[in-house]
């Protein structure tokens, strides 16, 4: 068993929450860039650019990836370190939630109004469900293979 200092440590968690922030911040320029105006504008009360190319289809699963591999690290992090095997279930477990949720075509009143909203004009796709799971996966190798060396 190797023993790591305290300045490791940080270094380690350091280069962990810059990852995790460049894969978080590309998934939100895609959907600003991207994707036709979604909550992220609605919320920051920003205009869309729409700037939507043809190969742009083959890429939208990217957001799903983004979002379970970078909350996945950013939870296990705030958890100083522990439970990683929970941190990336429950966020691939939510992220399939909300992606089946897309397939409703009419609100539940359980979710808060913009959850209902966005199951209503989401669109479900298997390739989002794939994603979440290689982003869960993805997330799992990179801790396994650089925390227990």
């Amino acid at each position: 068993m190797k023993f790591i200092n305290k300045e490791e440590r940080s270094l380690s968690s350091l280069i962990y929450w810059i990852i995790a922030s460049v894969v978080f911040i590309i998934g939100i320029a895609f959907y600003y860039y991207f994707r036709e105006p979604t909550i992220v504008e609605v919320f920051l009360n920003i205009d869309h650019p729409t700037v939507l190319l043809p190969y742009t289809n083959y890429l939208n699963w990217y957001p799903s990836f983004a979002h379970v591999f970078s909350f996945s690290i950013f939870t296990w992090l705030l958890l100083e370190k522990q439970y990683e095997n929970y941190s990336i279930l429950f966020w691939m477990v939510l992220n399939i939630i909300v992606e089946f949720g897309q397939m409703l075509d009419t609100p539940i009143g359980i979710f808060p109004i913009n959850i209902q909203y966005y199951f209503i004009v989401g669109t479900f796709c298997w390739w989002d469900i794939v994603a979440i799971i290689l982003g869960g996966t993805c997330v799992k190798l990179l801790i396994a293979n650089t925390e227990n060396n």
